[in-house]
Order: structure tokens, then C-alpha cells, then sequence
């Protein structure tokens, strides 16, 4: 059995692996919290290594954008003031966009495990207090992964002797 989490801004998941399959567990900030059960065999020993940008960056990039472009607008009134209210928030808003961007800036490297027709099951992130273990535990899946399709096929061939599975002529 093995356990790796991974956290980064927008989540945070455990991954458990155990002989016959993977059990996550996790929660996406502001959206769901969830658990799931997958089986060894219903996936590819094959996984993609990506990098993506959080999605914290994007929602901090569109916050930076959209309000710098409100401020920009209201500014231009004459009768607006940077010591009002709105003037104030207006100013601090596209800050707290950009402080956020610069803090989710750092792509992170993703193992992306898809299922044995292709689609795409769960992702492993190099992230959090456990990342100096990522490439074990990314191998370490694969293999169990191969051990499992492998033993699969094994129980589902004829053995040597058997003559089922032969045909005869």
C-alpha cells in the first residue's frame, strides 16, 4: 500500500494505492469534495506527462484584466477619486488579481492516468510537502497498473496443457 497527496491553490488529493486499485480522495476549492474507487485493470499502464498552469492563475488573471479595465474607466470620469470607496477598491482589486497571478505563476508537472479506451481517469500532481516523491509513486502506479492488465490476462488465457483452448482440425 502506498499513499502520496498532493495540494496545490485549487486542491488537494490522496491518492491510496493498494493491490487491485486506487482510492482518491479530495477536494477542489470552492467546488466539491470527492472519493473515488478505480479499479486497476479498467486502466492504461500508459499516462501523459503534462504541465499545466493552475486554475488559480486564470481566475486570478481574468480578475487582474477585468478590474484594471474597470479602473481604467471609471478613472477617466472627472468626478471620480481615488480616496472614495470605489475608487479605493477599484485600485485594490487588479492588485489582488496580480499578487495572485505571481503566487500561481509556476506550471505544475501532472502524470495524467487514462483508461484502458483512452479517457482520461485521475491526474497525480508534483505538488505540496510530497513532491521530492512524485517519480516513485508515478512509477510505482504504472507498474502496479502493468501488474494488474498483466495477471488479467494471465487468468483469462488457457494454460499450456489445456486443450479448450486449441483448435481442432
Amino acid at each position: 500500500m502506498l499513499t502520496y497527496t498532493d495540494t496545490s491553490l485549487s486542491r488537494r488529493q490522496t491518492l491510496t494505492l493498494y493491490e487491485d486499485r486506487i482510492q482518491l480522495e479530495g477536494k477542489v476549492f470552492l467546488q466539491a469534495d470527492y472519493s473515488a474507487s478505480i479499479e486497476l485493470r479498467s486502466l492504461s499502464p500508459d499516462y501523459h506527462d503534462v504541465r499545466v498552469r493552475d486554475r488559480f492563475f486564470w481566475g486570478s488573471f481574468l480578475m487582474l484584466v477585468g478590474f484594471a479595465i474597470v479602473a481604467l474607466v471609471y478613472h477617466q470620469f472627472p468626478w471620480a477619486e481615488l480616496g472614495s470607496l470605489v475608487g479605493g477598491l477599484l485600485t485594490f482589486l487588479p492588485l489582488a488579481g496580480l499578487i495572485g497571478c505571481l503566487a500561481s505563476f509556476r506550471k505544475l508537472r501532472m502524470a495524467q492516468f487514462v483508461s484502458t479506451h483512452g479517457q482520461l481517469v485521475f491526474s497525480v500532481a508534483k505538488s505540496g510537502k510530497e513532491k521530492h516523491r512524485y517519480e516513485e509513486v508515478v512509477a510505482t502506479v504504472a507498474k502496479q497498473i502493468r501488474n494488474a492488465g498483466s495477471a488479467e490476462h494471465a487468468d483469462a488465457s488457457p494454460a499450456a496443457g489445456d486443450s479448450e483452448g486449441r483448435e481442432e482440425r
